[in-house]
């Protein structure tokens, strides 16, 4: 038997992302399919709503404008719009729940996770910002980044990484 310390259970790990586990009071790291599952009820949680919206708005412009060239500026426009405007509500979503006391969207909320700082407190509106900038980066420009998530022993994203954060299971 052992007698290294670092070999226990109890032993509090030397690495800051590890100790960040024990910091939160133990918790592991979560399994894939549950972060997978907390970002599809974010989708519907956030996604669904604007894309009713947006279509509605669609319908609407198109019903109005017939066949004239300025109905399609207002089309191309309102989707621009749109566009930003969903970029802007998926960041803030995830910075404004994961700085909250909650340290989670209502995704990861359901599915029993947090986001945690490498010492195991609560992110600041600044870094769940930060956080979720550099993932909606991640995602979109190379969406093959959030594989690392699936690869990584820690499950920690690119993103997570840039802001010293990780998710846990709470």
């Amino acid at each position: 038997m052992s007698t290294d310390p670092s070999q226990t259970p109890d032993a509090e790990p030397a690495d800051p992302y590890r100790a960040a586990l024990y910091a939160a009071d133990n918790h592991g790291v979560p399994n894939h399919l549950s972060r997978l599952l907390a970002a599809f009820l974010d989708f519907v949680v956030i996604f669904l709503p604007i894309a009713m919206i947006f279509l509605a708005s669609l319908i609407v412009l198109a019903a109005g404008t017939g066949e004239d060239s300025e109905g399609d500026e207002l089309v191309r426009l309102l989707i621009m719009v749109f566009q930003v405007g969903a970029l802007g509500l998926q960041v803030l979503y995830g910075a404004v729940f994961e700085s909250s006391p909650w340290q989670a969207t209502p995704g990861k909320k359901l599915m029993g996770l947090k986001v945690v700082r490498s010492d195991g407190s609560r992110p600041g509106f600044g870094t769940a910002l930060g956080r979720n900038v550099a993932k909606w980066v991640s995602l979109n420009f190379c969406w093959l980044l959030g594989i690392v998530v699936l690869l990584d022993d820690e499950a920690r994203g690119i993103w997570d990484r840039v802001v010293s954060t990780r998710v846990v299971a709470d």
